[in-house]
């Protein structure tokens, strides 16, 4: 039995769709790619964005204090079996003053830069929650689980439908934060696992082993 997996990650300003393949598992998890047919099932999922205006539009270019983006990520059971999904969210970190609603600003601090609200069918597995770099930029990582088992043919609910940064004034913020905001989605099957703490333990353990943070 081969193993799956997604890596689909979507910039908020500036989409970037990275494929990753592992290697040979116990437990079907998910890609997007076609080379293996697996005639036993096959774990599938698409990633998807329909609200998101594109990457070439001023919409996300020379982002502003306040702007709020349409963006709703969601995913998709492409596949032939009942999956277990969840979603990872980067969001940028720098060390800025922000405006108070009732007046004035706060002093510099280290914050995330942008807001959004989670919204319905999605728990946050705050275990998980840490401190990560890309390319020396930083970002505090979300997860989030799906609640309820996604049957194939079905999408999940948005995870929020859209983001807004922050109000800030001054700060530390490296050269184009702002426009990565990156989301992978994972997804391992249902079938074979009394709960979803269960699937997610041994997925976690297979990608451990791949090397994967």
């Amino acid at each position: 039995m081969r193993k799956k997996k997604i890596a689909v990650w979507a910039g908020a300003a500036s989409l970037a769709a990275i494929l990753s393949a592992g290697g040979a598992w116990a437990y079907f998890t998910d890609r997007q790619e076609a080379e293996n047919v697996l005639t036993m099932g096959s774990v599938e999922i698409q990633l998807e964005e329909p609200q998101y205006p594109g990457n070439d539009t001023d919409e996300v270019h020379n982002i502003y204090p306040g702007q709020t983006i349409p963006k709703d990520p969601q995913v998709a059971n492409t596949g032939q079996n009942p999956a277990y999904v969840r979603q990872e969210l980067w969001i940028p970190i720098g060390n800025v003053k922000v405006f108070r609603p009732q007046g004035g600003y706060t002093q510099l601090t280290r914050a995330e830069l942008v807001t959004y609200e989670i919204q319905e069918g999605w728990t946050e597995q705050t275990e998980l929650k840490k401190k990560v770099e890309i390319d020396g930029k930083a970002y505090i990582r979300h997860v989030y689980n799906y609640d309820t088992v996604l049957e194939p043919g079905e999408k999940t609910t948005p995870l929020f439908t859209n983001i807004q940064v922050i109000n800030l004034i001054e700060g530390e913020i490296p050269g184009g934060t702002l426009e990565q905001i990156p989301i992978k989605a994972h997804a391992v099957q249902s079938q074979g696992f009394g709960n979803a703490a269960a699937a997610w333990e041994a997925y976690g353990v297979q990608n451990v082993e791949s090397g994967w943070e």
